[in-house]
């Protein structure tokens, strides 16, 4: 016993301690710690803390930690001296014992206590990734780190030696620490499982960032259900925690993760992993217009006043009623001529069709491939040609103005449908209604009856048939918009399952769906409808063909007669050669490849609009080889707009190539000057080449009018309407005096226009003789008369639309007669 002794140290070897027991008592010495050392060679079973009255208050088993029997236990102290104890005790790695908060045991090893953590009781496990602890009681803020590029793995936690540091798995960064996880991944990897190995990211779509997935912009994927979707986000924001958690739930994401689809317009798609849609946009590939918003050219636009959408209406019927009455106009007063000329109605009518077909041709390849960026002023140019589409439902979307109402593509198609039927009909009763009034009418003979009903149904007839040719590419893409080949399947994962089919055109409706398969025989009637217009064209202007052929020696007039649907077709084959009469049925298959074809095909690449440009060279190729057309200046136009197709088409396949090497000083110039001028310049041309044509000759008319400014009306006449049109009628009149008995009919006294025109100096004509051979060789024969006319004298030829009888020369004297 040591008592009452200011002893601060014993030193080694100072007990001998036998087989037998040995009890030392300290007491109020100056001793603050026991060194084993001084045991010789001994073991200390316990050390007791007693009071002055020799109870027992602690006693510390020397050794502990070997078991749950070794142990430092409190017994029978206050409050206070218990906190400092537990205090000291905490800061030297022992933590409490579970099952009794008077004993402390040593951390074992794979774990540690927190020296921030003040108050702390239990022991901390080390976590599992670039973590171990391989000493008793190990005490400070983490575990002891694994080398760089080694982690233990979850199965193995807690790390107990360094052995337990195994080396990360394929896909991590092994040159840097563990952390959390089993290695970082490699940029451009991801991770489903935070202690295995990382993937590349090689699907098309798959932003990979921070050990995870998500959707680039300009993509769109579709989650099999809000379950997999919350699991995932749940996996996401563990991974980017600053200690992850290591639940089962939280660890690892189990399931497939979406297939990314590109988007047919990327700017539609916003990426992320809840696949966000731009405003206005919605549904599959962000394809779907929201309310409010209507598409055009694959962009959803907001939707226009009801106003506007008025004008647009109310100017489009306007326009398609002059048509008609100038048509009408036309017919009648070929009905009123000679025919041995080419009627103004013909002329116009030709020119038109070409007109009409190239702006549904550009609107139509804009259409098919929609996923091109074009340029802004070629997209312009397709919004304004749509209205030669007749497409009422995008001049008034029918959502706009009712918004409960939604218009999908089946809805587009029983549109024109409902039109050409309507057309049709309209056709009949205006038919029906003028004969009945003819047969009404007393003062008619039964000849001059007969011989109107028969006009009756030739206009009837042409302006129908006109306006179902003008609908016809509209009608076949809105049916290949529909047919199941423009289904697209979108699917959940690539493994194929939860899949589901819908139209390329119109992502609302399913191809799967009881209504689809119900409406889809509309499609198939459709089809019927195409494949039958131009069959049956056919087949009447073979008959025709047939009938000339046959008849070839036979009078003018046998020959020149034909059915009254034949007539009504004139249209489709007056402005081609003898030879090539079938030619427009060969523009018509062209035209429907280059749209609706494309449509079927489907292909969202560059290699498709290679193919659409190759079809459109060797179609102009051939165009231009043949000549089928027989007037100069409407041969001319169609090769304008092969040509101009050709570009555009060429235009479509550069800007599907990444731009390179490209300032980005010179790249926005030339895209927004230059490069659109060339755009519009192009695609104005066709148009561009009657506003010239009229131009020049309104400059000649207005500069010989300069010398003798007086005014008649048959010289107003003869400068607001272009001369090359008027040159039928004007044939006509000179031949037969029309518009001098007509003037003479009335009480005003008027020149004719044969001498008025003359008179004024600003032209000449004169009637050259004919003969009986037939009308395509007399063309062809005028064509070059008035080639070495122009050429020998400077004289401004008719021929240029096809009518023979007429030749216009300039004064040669210099000298006007007064008007």
């Amino acid at each position: 016993m040591l008592s009452e002794n200011k002893i601060e140290l014993i030193g080694s070897k100072a007990f001998v301690l036998s087989n037998s027991s040995m009890r030392i008592y300290l007491i109020r010495t100056a001793m603050k710690a026991v060194h084993l050392e001084s045991m010789n060679e001994g073991e200390i079973g316990s050390l007791n803390f007693n009071q002055e009255n020799g109870s027992v208050q602690c006693r510390v088993q020397l050794g502990v930690g070997q078991s749950d029997e070794e142990y430092i236990e409190f017994d029978d102290i206050d409050e206070d001296m218990m906190g400092v104890l537990r205090r000291v005790l905490e800061q030297s790695g022992f933590a409490q014992w579970s099952q009794d908060s008077s004993k402390f045991l040593p951390c074992p090893a794979g774990t540690f206590v927190k020296s921030a953590d003040k108050g702390s009781t239990s022991c901390s496990e080390c976590p599992p990734g670039g973590f171990f602890s391989d000493t008793l009681a190990y005490v400070s803020d983490q575990c002891k780190r694994c080398p760089n590029g080694t982690f233990v793995s979850l199965d193995k936690k807690p790390g107990r030696r360094a052995l337990d540091c195994v080396a990360c798995p394929q896909g991590t960064d092994t040159n840097s620490f563990a952390g959390f996880r089993a290695c970082k991944c490699l940029q451009g990897f991801y991770r489903t499982h935070l202690f295995k190995g990382c993937k590349a990211c090689q699907k098309e779509g798959f932003l990979c960032i921070d050990d995870y997935v998500t959707l680039k912009p300009g993509f769109w994927w579709r989650w099999y259900n809000d379950v997999y979707k919350g699991m995932y986000q749940n996996f996401t924001l563990n991974l980017r925690s600053s200690k992850p958690s290591i639940e089962n739930n939280e660890v690892e994401y189990s399931f497939d993760l979406p297939l990314a689809y590109e988007c047919p317009r990327k700017e539609s798609c916003l990426g992320g992993l809840d696949s966000t849609c731009k405003q206005g946009y919605e549904g599959p590939l962000c394809e779907v217009c929201s309310p409010g918003y209507h598409k055009r050219l694959q962009t959803c636009k907001k939707c226009p006043s009801k106003s506007w959408m008025g004008a647009q209406l109310a100017i489009t019927i306007a326009l398609l009623l002059i048509l008609v009455v100038v048509i009408v106009w036309t017919s009648v007063k070929k009905n009123r001529q000679s025919n041995n000329q080419r009627p103004l109605v013909d002329i116009i009518l030709a020119r038109l069709k070409i007109i009409i077909g190239f702006y549904q041709v550009t609107f139509g390849l804009l259409d098919a491939f929609s996923f091109i960026s074009w340029p802004d002023s070629l997209s312009v140019i397709a919004r304004y040609s749509e209205i030669l589409q007749f497409n009422v439902l995008q001049m008034a979307p029918m959502h706009c103005l009712l918004p409960q109402l939604k218009i999908d593509a089946f809805g587009s198609l029983f549109a024109i449908l409902v039109i050409n039927i309507g057309a049709i009909v309209f056709a009949v009763v205006a038919y029906w209604v003028r004969k009945f009034m003819i047969l009404r009418n007393d003062q008619l003979e039964d000849d001059d009856k007969s011989k109107q009903v028969s006009q009756t149904k030739e206009l009837v007839y042409r302006n129908l048939f006109f306006f179902l040719f003008v609908t016809y590419l509209s009608t076949c893409s809105k049916t290949a918009n529909v047919l199941p080949l423009s289904c697209r399947e979108l699917c959940f994962t690539d493994k194929g399952y939860g899949c589901f089919t819908y139209l390329k055109s119109d992502f609302t409706v399913e191809c799967r769906s009881p209504r689809y398969k119900r409406l889809v025989n509309v499609a198939y009637f459709a089809v019927v409808y195409i494949l039958l217009i131009p069959l049956v064209s056919y087949l009447v202007l073979w008959k025709k063909h047939k009938k000339v052929k046959v008849t070839e020696n036979e009078s003018r007039e046998q020959q020149r007669y034909i059915s009254e649907l034949a007539a009504g077709l004139r249209f489709l084959s007056e402005n081609y050669t003898g030879t090539s009469w079938y030619w427009e049925l060969v523009e018509m298959v062209r035209k429907v490849i280059l749209t609706s074809g494309l449509i079927l095909i489907g292909g969202e690449s560059r290699a498709y609009v290679g193919l659409a440009c190759v079809i459109s060279g060797l179609y102009g190729i051939l165009f231009a080889y043949v000549s089928p057309v027989e007037d100069p200046f409407e041969n001319k136009m169609m090769i304008i707009t092969l040509a101009v197709t050709f570009v555009n088409l060429g235009i479509g396949a550069v800007s599907k190539i990444p731009k390179e090497n490209v300032p980005a000083s010179i790249d926005p110039y030339v895209d927004t000057v230059t490069f659109n001028l060339l755009v519009v310049g192009a695609n104005t041309l066709v148009i561009g080449l009657l506003v010239v044509q009229y131009s020049v000759y309104l400059y000649n008319f207005l500069k010989e009018w300069r010398k003798n400014p007086k005014w008649s009306m048959s010289c107003c006449l003869a400068m607001l309407l272009p001369l090359n049109d008027l040159q039928g009628e004007l044939r006509g009149l000179v031949g037969r005096n029309m518009m001098r008995q007509q003037l003479q009919s009335g009480r005003i006294g008027m020149p004719s226009v044969t001498g008025a025109v003359k008179d004024s100096g600003a032209v000449d004509f004169a009637l050259e003789e004919g003969d009986d051979e037939s009308q395509d060789s007399r063309r062809q024969q005028d064509n070059r008369q008035s080639a070495n006319s122009s050429r020998n004298s400077g004289s401004i030829s008719m021929n240029d639309l096809g009518i023979s009888a007429l030749v216009v020369h300039p004064p040669q004297n210099g000298n006007e007669a007064p008007l």
